[in-house]
């Protein structure tokens, strides 16, 4: 073979590998975006309108069957308040989940238990944020402030499990308050 016919043969081959390569990037776009689209077809079912709120849950991988964790979200911000999720958190947030339905087994639980492994992006706490606001909205105010009560109660509990440093002092630490001060903040 002369050296002319092997790097010709050479470029053939990296030339192939490279739109193989390329092909496959614009297949997984593709298959992105029609997921994409399923998602959010199944969340406007769900009663999710905002396009904002739509595109930021679809990015956060809030799909119909997690939908049920979303109203954990804020219960995980308290938990991550100071960088780890502690044992007695992630008990009080567990059991939480499962008193509102999310039970063992179902994509839901399965999400949750990797915001609890993992600390989400904070961009979470704003899709959760940016989705209370579209559906407070259309809430009686009675509805609107047991929601509000339900949710500030149940993160109030989670960062009351932490128990403090040691035992001593306040049982909800600063960053803790931090966090519930937001979501607060959010629910007005």
């Amino acid at each position: 073979m002369h050296e002319h016919e092997f790097f010709e043969e050479r470029r053939s081959a990296l030339e192939e590998a490279f739109f193989r390569n390329q092909d496959e990037k614009v297949k997984a776009r593709l298959r992105d975006k029609v997921t994409g689209e399923a998602h959010r077809a199944q969340l406007r079912a769900a009663g999710v309108n905002d396009e904002k709120v739509l595109e930021e849950l679809v990015r956060q991988g809030i799909t119909a069957g997690t939908m049920a964790a979303i109203h954990l979200v804020p219960l995980v911000a308290v938990a991550w308040a100071d960088g780890k999720v502690q044992e007695s958190e992630r008990t009080a947030i567990l059991a939480a989940a499962e008193k509102s339905g999310v039970a063992k087994g179902t994509d839901a639980h399965a999400l949750l238990d990797t915001w609890l492994t993992r600390q989400p992006e904070s961009a979470l706490v704003a899709a959760w944020r940016d989705f209370v606001r579209s559906i407070a909205g259309s809430m009686p105010g009675d509805s609107r402030d047991l929601f509000r009560a339900q949710v500030m109660s149940q993160a109030n509990a989670v960062a009351k499990a932490s128990g403090g440093v040691l035992g001593f002092g306040s049982s909800v630490s600063l960053s803790e308050k931090r966090v519930l001060a937001e979501l607060e903040a959010a629910l007005a």
